[in-house]
């Protein structure tokens, strides 16, 4: 099924009969073409066309976009669309919205007991046992 899929990509950034590359299309998911024309496709006027279509009308009418509003270029090279880098989950004492909340659990212990103690996960730098913590006078 997949290959399927890869076929009508394939239809859509290369083939110059564009009656065609609609044919091939009609059963191709909206969201798998859009992966790969993010990577492929630079023409704002295009993507103006999906903003205004993509939600609103039906998907035939977003697919008759795909198909004739780009022209098939035989000699372009197709890029794969990149893979989503893991969210990380930030621990309970910080926000999400904290930007240096890793570097303070590594480097204080006392926070870092805290988390252990809450029973969220910690980074792959911080050991998994609790540390004695060392106050001066």
């Amino acid at each position: 099924m997949s290959e399927q899929f890869l076929v009508s990509v394939n239809a859509i950034l290369k083939w110059p009969d564009r009656r065609k590359v609609y044919q091939q299309i009609e059963t191709l998911p909206i969201p798998y073409a859009l992966a790969f024309l993010r990577e492929n496709v630079s023409d704002i006027d295009f993507w103006r066309l999906v903003a205004d279509a993509n939600m609103e009308m039906d998907d035939d009418i977003v697919r008759a976009i795909f198909a004739f509003g780009i022209k098939g270029d035989r000699a372009k090279r197709i890029k794969f669309p990149k893979k989503k880098k893991k969210e990380v989950e930030v621990p309970a004492p910080f926000r999400s919205t904290d930007k240096y909340w890793e570097e303070i659990v590594v480097n204080a212990i006392s926070v870092t007991n805290e988390v252990r103690h809450m029973g969220d996960a910690l980074p792959d730098k911080v050991g998994k046992r609790r540390r004695r913590v060392v106050e001066w006078l």
